[in-house]
């Protein structure tokens, strides 16, 4: 059971991801956010106060300024380009973005093919050998990467800014501002932890599955040696 359990887990792992709900006029799959640290834990502070005092608090609108400033502080992220503008692919850190991502691809090809059961074995020392080398790869980060917050992000606060000067703090207007940038936000926080964790479960359930199979094959191997010693005698 612990080896179909695994199997089963580590199969399905590269063909689901986590989204979180949102409303599509707001957010896409294109808009995913991927916030440096220090913006993650302002815009988190944010959600978490417009929760618990009301999207149209004081102490709710303090800390989104908060999440403003960091926004303002970095005037190079409206006009950063695309990936292919921006990549230079002779860097050594998008070889080896570019060696993890080939490596895992084969990896999970090399899982789908272990449901062969003649090549049961071969297949587990590459499964084995790949993900030993997926996990050996260390992508450097950038040690002064500015912190980042999205455009949808911004459009939002200032959305909600201006539903405040206009309509009030307590209209039924502001409201709906300040939970539409809490929904954004939320959203973004959770997809930057997403995607990271699903790549790890990967690497981490391709080992875990090894070695159910290598169990499984010494198992097998004991029953086997038994039974033949039993004919024998």
């Amino acid at each position: 059971m612990k080896f179909f359990s695994a199997v089963f887990l580590l199969t399905t792992s590269t063909l689901t991801s986590a989204f979180v709900a949102h409303r599509a006029a707001f957010v896409t799959k294109t808009q995913l956010f991927a916030a440096h640290p220090d913006a993650s834990a302002a815009i988190e502070a944010a959600v978490k106060a417009s929760k618990t005092y009301g999207p149209t608090s004081p102490e709710a609108r303090v800390a989104w300024e908060v999440v403003e400033d960091i926004a303002a502080s970095d005037n190079s992220a409206a006009s950063k380009g695309t990936l292919d503008e921006e990549c230079d692919w002779m860097d050594e850190n998008n070889r080896l973005c570019m060696e993890y991502d080939t490596k895992k691809e084969k990896l999970a090809e090399a899982i789908k093919s272990t449901f062969d059961l003649n090549s049961m074995q071969k297949q587990l020392e590459r499964i084995k050998a790949m993900a030993e080398e997926v996990q050996a790869i260390k992508i450097p980060v950038a040690a002064s990467q500015p912190s980042k917050t999205t455009p949808q992000t911004a459009a939002a606060l200032q959305a909600a800014k201006d539903a405040v000067a206009k309509y009030g703090a307590s209209s039924s207007e502001a409201k709906m501002a300040w939970e539409e940038l809490e929904e954004i936000a939320s959203s973004g926080l959770s997809n930057s932890i997403g995607k990271r964790l699903d790549e790890e479960c990967l690497v981490e359930t391709a080992m875990e599955a090894c070695m159910a199979l290598e169990e499984l094959n010494r198992v097998m191997n004991l029953d086997k040696t038994k039974n033949d010693s039993g004919l024998n005698a």
